[in-house]
């Protein structure tokens, strides 16, 4: 992304020019190893290049199983699918995730501590007056949290909001602490930005009256659902016998997981399966919870599971819970509410 990745996606007759740029920022080694690998690369890609360079953000394939990774999966498999003709995507990624691009060819910066915009912000500032004109036309910033800008500050942005759900948790001394810090991170971003996109009307107007927009305009772009995969050949051996509530997601504390134990102890008979990461702080807790609340026959914690067992969850009558498994048409969400404000719409029993 950084300098590091923009030199690395010019034309070979820049490469050598952006080398130099990278060994300012860093490891001169390095830069030298990742030049010679894009050369490679961009030899590779003559029958796709065309149109200009847009660097897509997909840094968050990095936790596959989360939200934000299922998002950066579709996203990249469909900007490689519609952008042939009309302009040449650049993933931005870690190591690793070629894997979930088979039969792709494109070109790509590969993620690096040294490539965070933390670092290239130093160095930027006695660097810009002396780049060439960046190879790059536009750089999409795919979330609010990402730590990934271009190195050349005359690349316009385009940032991704997907949610401030931290300005609606209830309030504790910790998260009281971080709102103005992580306001502060976003709002940086967006006075880097030259247009910003929500997935929804309420994001949009969240993202209005909490910060300064300068003028940029909000660009609402729903999400969409892509195909579901094939569903497990078997039942998932965690699932009890007969009905039960869902709710997909990784174990994090804004989730609020924990209040649906409540619930389970108010239905007889009924059980719980909240399947996603629990390897966390707050998966503990409500580790914890289900002992204190013996409820460890009623509530399961399988862990992250895969495609094909969520799709199985929609076909045996499941009723579901927030989660981020919203692509199973199992239930269905509103998305003009804060997550706190979100109500079940249809329970399959």
């Amino acid at each position: 992304m950084e300098d590091g990745g923009e030199k690395s996606l010019r034309p070979m007759t820049g490469l050598d020019r952006t080398a130099h740029s990278l060994t300012v920022a860093g490891d001169e080694a390095m830069v030298a190893r990742e030049s010679l690998a894009d050369r490679a690369t961009v030899a590779q890609l003559s029958g796709r290049s065309c149109g200009p360079r847009v660097v897509i953000d997909l840094e968050k394939l990095r936790h596959i199983n989360c939200g934000l990774g299922r998002f950066s999966l579709h996203l990249g498999r469909e900007i490689l699918k519609e952008s042939k003709g009309h302009f040449t995507p650049v993933l931005l990624f870690p190591k690793g995730v070629q894997q979930y691009f088979p039969g792709e060819s494109f070109e790509h910066i590969q993620t690096a501590p040294w490539k965070k915009e933390g670092v290239q912000r130093v160095m930027r500032r006695f660097v810009q007056p002396f780049l060439p004109k960046s190879g790059i036309a536009l750089w999409h910033m795919t979330n609010q949290m990402s730590r990934y800008l271009p190195f050349d500050g005359r690349v316009p942005v385009v940032l991704t909001i997907h949610d401030l759900n931290f300005m609606h948790e209830a309030p504790h001394d910790e998260q009281l602490r971080s709102v103005d810090r992580k306001l502060a991170e976003i709002q940086k971003k967006i006075n880097r930005a030259t247009a910003i996109v929500t997935d929804s009307d309420y994001v949009a107007g969240d993202v209005r009256s909490q910060l300064n927009l300068g003028g940029r305009r909000v660009y609402v772009v729903p999400l969409g659902i892509p195909e579901p995969p094939m569903a497990a050949v078997s039942r998932p051996v965690f699932l009890p016998a007969g009905p039960f509530l869902l709710s997909i997601g990784n174990a994090l504390a804004h989730k609020n997981f924990h209040v649906l134990f409540e619930l389970i102890e108010k239905l007889s008979g009924q059980r719980l399966v909240v399947a996603g990461k629990k390897a966390t702080p707050y998966g503990e807790y409500l580790q914890r919870e289900i002992s204190r609340r013996q409820l460890g026959d009623r509530v399961i914690l399988p862990g992250e599971v895969s495609d094909g067992d969520s799709v199985t969850f929609g076909r045996i009558r499941v009723s579901c819970a927030r989660g981020d498994a919203v692509r199973q048409a199992c239930f269905y969400v509103p998305q003009d509410k804060p997550a706190r404000d979100r109500r079940w719409q249809r329970l399959l029993f």
